[in-house]
């Protein structure tokens, strides 16, 4: 029987979070380990890490032996991707503006969107091109310290690749949620390719056409031009749930299931 590979992108550590902070996040982080192998046990675990410092060695020690960590804090072009998102929340701060606040909490919001999508979508597309993904019959993505509930069924994702629609915004753009999806193993190149696509969409919405767009709405763009290219699957529920997190310090933490 193939194994089902699950990827989860993480950034326990950041700029911004403390001692506790870190503690915390890296609980969740296991938390999330743990509710995958509490529902499938035929699971290997793949943490792509991209925070700004390394972990500590016992923290990564911690981990089941079914789980592998890529420690990508200093790659270069996460480092770039840093710098780059300095760059835009200044240069788009004066086209856009968000409703009851200031040009700085604008930059921290803009710069914060480019940098959780650039990043989340280029360490994906690395770990693409260094694994033959088609040994593994499911491959999943879940984003780092959200997990698996009670709603979480495999059957549920027999499909060429699986998401969950979110919204349709005003230009006609399927708003996709970026938390999990899945593809079959037996689709990896198209679906690489397709990854590919998105990632390079919304670095250049930002670099070129200087334009805030984040990973959900970047993935309709780059996985085809119609619906019979992009050949979505949209269930509902995933099965997950997870802390949405927000630049604004003073807005309550929501936990949300999709």
């Amino acid at each position: 029987m193939k194994k089902n590979c699950y990827i989860i992108g993480s950034a326990i550590v950041t700029d911004t979070s403390q001692g506790y902070d870190v503690a915390d996040r890296w609980m969740a982080t296991l938390a999330t380990v743990d509710s995958i192998n509490a529902r499938d046990r035929n699971a290997e675990i793949f943490i792509l890490e991209t925070g700004s410092k390394k972990c500590p060695a016992w923290m990564d020690d911690r981990f089941p032996k079914n789980v592998k960590i890529y420690n990508w804090q200093f790659d270069s072009r996460v480092n770039e991707i840093r710098a780059e998102s300095k760059q835009y929340g200044d240069l788009l701060s004066s086209k856009y503006s968000i409703k009851g606040k200031d040009k700085e909490f604008t930059k921290r919001f803009l710069w914060t969107a480019y940098i959780k999508s650039a990043t989340e979508s280029y360490a994906i597309l690395k770990f693409f091109q260094m694994h033959d993904l088609s040994e593994y019959d499911k491959v999943f993505k879940i984003s780092g310290r959200y997990i698996l509930n009670n709603e979480f069924d495999l059957s549920n994702y027999e499909n060429k690749w699986t998401f969950k629609h979110q919204a349709t915004l005003s230009d006609g753009t399927e708003n996709i949620s970026s938390v999990m999806w899945c593809f079959r193993g037996e689709h990896e190149k198209e679906f690489k390719q397709k990854w590919k696509n998105t990632y390079n969409w919304l670095v250049d919405a930002w670099k070129i056409r200087h334009e805030c767009k984040d990973l959900e709405s970047s993935i309709h763009h780059g996985f085809g031009n119609t619906d019979e290219e992009r050949q979505f699957t949209f269930i509902k529920p995933l099965g997950v749930m997870g802390i949405v997190n927000s630049p604004d310090k003073e807005e309550k933490l929501k936990i949300v299931a999709q």
